[in-house]
């Protein structure tokens, strides 16, 4: 069960990975998506709705410096159209590494493709590598 539903979601991370992250990935990821995708970049924030819609967010990414991405997927489990994935992505981020885990779960419709997509991050992680973190813990050891 969810066989076609892990691997168009494994399909879907590994598009946007390479060397730089630009027009060719943008295209490349939204061929898995349908034209009425619910986009979450941020799982409590409304989502992003319409391929259109999702190719601006990507392109704006681009914009704030995010490029060379590699993601590995550590856990993928599915229930009927439901895709549950953890991963670890590597990226530069305005010109510097940058490391974050990243929790994200799909829908697949009845087409093969991405009907829903949230994405559920560490803010505290983010931040801590970032260097914006204002707690007083510092950064408790971890590699940017």
């Amino acid at each position: 069960m969810g066989e076609r539903e892990e691997s168009v979601a494994r399909a879907f991370v590994a598009a946007w990975c390479g060397e730089e992250y630009g027009e060719a990935e943008i295209a490349r990821q939204l061929d898995f998506l349908s034209d009425d995708i619910r986009f979450h970049v941020y799982a409590w924030e409304r989502p992003v709705v319409g391929r259109d819609a999702v190719r601006e967010e990507f392109v704006r990414q681009t914009e704030m410096g995010i490029g060379g991405i590699r993601s590995e997927i550590l856990t993928m489990a599915s229930v009927d159209n439901t895709v549950f994935l953890e991963r670890t992505d590597w990226m530069t981020f305005r010109g510097k590494p940058f490391t974050m885990h990243v929790a994200a779960v799909g829908e697949v419709n009845a087409e093969g493709k991405i009907s829903a997509w949230r994405e559920y991050y560490d803010s505290r992680e983010i931040s801590v590598r970032l260097g914006t973190d204002v707690g007083t813990s510092g950064s408790r050891g971890y590699d940017t």
